[in-house]
């Protein structure tokens, strides 16, 4: 399974297409979806503002006063205020690899897309809190592949690459959520989620394998595992999987 092939945009200000800027008209729609914007020197990346991307907002105001200044400033996207993660698709080769990573891991989920001088952006809302995730996974493509899902819906990660490495990573109340292979050398998944589950009883445990394991939640239940997921996973599986722990997280703290 590959990594994904593109850059991954956080915090940083991101680069829209200049044509967004002409006026200012373009710009209040973007700031409306709840995107902060700032200025940048046309057709550049350097801000106009003091301090770049720690000065965007959303306020349709200073949004006109801005451009109003520099009419032809191009737009800069703070992705961490705007909960944005985004990829970023060059040229022929970039959707080629995504065309790819699509075909063997599943599509994608909708995404407002900008198209840039040499391809276009994906931009991806990050919905709800981060979460924190230990990932412990023998398969470097497959440990790399679930950080890069993981990491373009927001999630923190710290990545383990056997069972005793993870157990050495893991503390009580660190995490809110692990996955671990089930076939590894020295200490397998069921080993791991059995010596998770005696220092932290609330933490979700999911089991990745290839195996074609099913058991029933009483079965689970007994192994201290909360879910099993199947190789080969879609991206979509993935996400949802997360999304869904999440909101149980959230329901809780709001109970």
């Amino acid at each position: 399974m590959p990594a994904v092939p593109f850059p991954l945009f956080d915090w940083r200000g991101l680069l829209v297409d200049p044509g967004l800027a002409r006026h200012g008209r373009a710009v209040s729609p973007v700031a409306a979806r709840g995107w902060a914007v700032f200025p940048l020197r046309p057709r550049g990346k350097k801000p106009l503002v003091r301090h770049g991307c720690h000065d965007a907002t959303v306020d349709p105001a200073l949004i006109r006063t801005w451009w109003s200044r520099w009419p032809r400033a191009n737009v800069g996207v703070a992705c961490g205020p705007s909960k944005l993660l985004v990829l970023d698709i060059d040229g022929e080769t970039g959707s080629r690899a995504l065309e790819d990573w699509s075909g063997r891991l599943g599509p994608l989920p909708p995404a407002p897309t900008v198209t840039t001088a040499r391809g276009r952006h994906l931009h991806f809302h990050r919905d709800g809190a981060q979460l924190s995730i230990l990932i412990i996974e023998d398969e470097n493509d497959v440990r790399v592949l679930l950080e890069d899902i993981l990491h373009l819906q927001g999630h923190r990660t710290v990545c383990a690459g056997d069972g005793r490495e993870g157990m050495e990573l893991f503390k009580p109340g660190a995490f809110d959520l692990v996955f671990t292979d089930l076939g590894m050398p020295g200490m397998s998944g069921w080993e791991v989620a059995k010596a998770i589950r005696a220092q932290d009883p609330k933490i979700s445990i999911v089991v990745i394998t290839g195996w074609g394991i099913h058991m029933n939640a009483d079965d689970l239940q007994a192994t201290g595992v909360n879910r099993i997921i199947q190789k080969p996973f879609t991206v979509e599986a993935i996400i949802r999987l997360v999304s869904e722990e999440r909101a149980i997280r959230e329901g809780q703290k709001s109970a």
